[in-house]
């Protein structure tokens, strides 16, 4: 709770926390964080990426479809190395 104080504003250490929550296998807790974090910056393609994998997760294919679909067009501009996405 107090690191989420600190960091409520803060779309890259949402974004961080909603990846290490992913690879935790708690899949609701990224989709929340990494929502919050796309709530703050609707362009950041990343977060799109990892909120379709964890929405396949829970088995909501049509949202992760349509993340995919907008975080795909941005691959090349990403922070993130696309072999360390999966």
């Amino acid at each position: 709770k107090e690191i989420m104080d600190l960091v409520n504003d803060s779309v890259y250490a949402l974004a961080v926390m909603g990846v290490t929550e992913y690879k935790l296998k708690h899949w609701e807790q990224s989709i929340e964080l990494i929502s919050d974090a796309l709530k703050l910056k609707p362009d950041f393609a990343e977060a799109h990426w990892y909120l379709s994998l964890a929405l396949e997760k829970i088995g909501d294919f049509r949202e992760a479809d349509k993340q995919k679909k907008i975080a795909k067009p941005f691959q090349n501009t990403w922070i993130l190395d696309e072999n360390k996405i999966y």
